[in-house]
């Protein structure tokens, strides 16, 4: 086959693809491991942990590993769609990425955020706009600090996400060449950092805001894209199909957590953050075994799309920092939870699902445009040769 015939194929694949919107395959057990990485965080906001001798400092740590798994998925996903779009299109459309992502977390974002600000303001929530700025503009992790604002507390999170999506895309544009070593190299650096901050004496009375940093966390991100990249070589994709089943990834996790749990060191979130990508590629790479049906069932399946407005609206139902008087509507866990899938439902097919489907509309506009420059691109090059 001559490499002109192969570029009227590949152009001819590629737009089609733009063209039905078909960006990437359904990647089994994703939104399983999402309904586990929701399902771990609410739990551990649910106000009846705090009886018993429950700790509040142990249900945070308990919540963050759920956090944690979702900086894989995060990692994992989204490297893999800008490389899938790399494949079809010969180049990444920091455009098309940003208005898919921009339509994908704002208006559920921002909506949530505005039913905080009406609850502030007819004064069932104590106001702290500060902290409803801070989520706004998406800088939640570093500002403001210790503002007494539970309800937007967790757009920490989203603020390190989105901190992320604006420096990896943009490093896959320029850096063509040795992706899997200059990425691991960031994850080393980084953890190297987090080590290094949170031990330095100086800094121990910041040590809860220093957690939620991006700089603090991004190592568990970039860890997802380092397999996520990986996996693209065939070798690799091989070794890890033949070798990395599920119940070794699980006893792996085992182990990992077995030390944790009896000795802790200063390489803790270093060693944490290499269970998630394992245990995803694992049941990614088998979707035949037992552990990966049941990450397909359809109730994982529907709580992890739905995931997404469910860590948003949790908040406004749970809360670990206060126990809530009895008889209360807080006191009853199983209102609370309906309460929060209700809010979560509506918000996914009333404002996610019919936002997500308009930028993608808009995106695929972008695919075409760069469809066109790399034809006119190819051409150039065979009317010079």
């Amino acid at each position: 086959m001559t490499e002109e015939t192969q570029s009227i194929k590949h152009d001819s694949a590629a737009e089609s693809a733009a063209n039905h919107g078909k960006r990437s395959a359904y990647i089994p057990t994703l939104d399983g491991w999402r309904a586990i990485a929701i399902l771990w965080v609410v739990e551990s906001h649910n106000q009846l942990l705090t009886v018993g001798g429950i700790s509040n400092q142990w249900i945070r740590f308990n919540g963050n590993l759920g956090v944690q798994l979702f900086f894989a998925l995060s990692g994992m996903l989204i490297c893999g769609r800008l490389l899938d779009e790399e494949q079809r299109f010969g180049g990444i459309s920091l455009r098309s990425f940003y208005t898919r992502r921009l339509f994908r977390i704002q208006p559920a974002a921002l909506t949530y955020l505005a039913v905080i600000c009406v609850l502030m303001l007819i004064g069932w929530i104590r106001p702290v706009w500060s902290a409803v700025a801070g989520a706004t503009l998406m800088v939640r992790d570093v500002w403001p600090w210790n503002a007494p604002n539970w309800q937007t507390a967790h757009f920490w999170s989203l603020a390190v996400e989105e901190h992320f999506y604006l420096f990896f895309p943009g490093f896959l544009v320029l850096c063509r060449r040795y992706r899997v070593a200059l990425t691991s190299m960031m994850v080393v650096a980084l953890e190297f950092w987090r080590i290094y901050v949170l031990h330095t004496p100086r800094l121990q009375k910041y040590a809860m805001e220093l957690y939620l940093r991006s700089d603090m966390v991004t190592g568990g991100i970039l860890l997802g894209c380092v397999f996520a990249l990986a996996l693209r070589r065939i070798r690799i994709r091989t070794l890890a199909k033949s070798y990395l089943y599920p119940w070794v990834a699980l006893l792996y996790t085992a182990a990992v957590f077995a030390r944790l749990i009896l000795h802790h060191s200063r390489s803790d979130h270093a060693l944490l953050i290499t269970v998630y990508p394992i245990l995803i590629a694992a049941t990614m790479l088998h979707p035949e075994s037992l552990t990966s049906r049941i990450l397909e069932l359809a109730p994982l399946r529907f709580i992890g799309r739905i995931s997404y407005s469910l860590y948003l609206w949790q908040m406004l139902f749970f809360n670990p920092l206060v126990v809530p008087k009895p008889g209360s509507f807080h006191s009853h866990t199983v209102l609370c939870w309906c309460a929060a899938f209700a809010c979560a439902i509506a918000s996914y097919y009333l404002i996610e699902t019919p936002l997500i489907r308009r930028g993608h509309k808009i995106a695929r506009r972008f695919d075409l445009q760069e469809l066109d420059q790399h034809r006119n691109m190819a051409a150039a090059v065979t009317a010079e040769a």
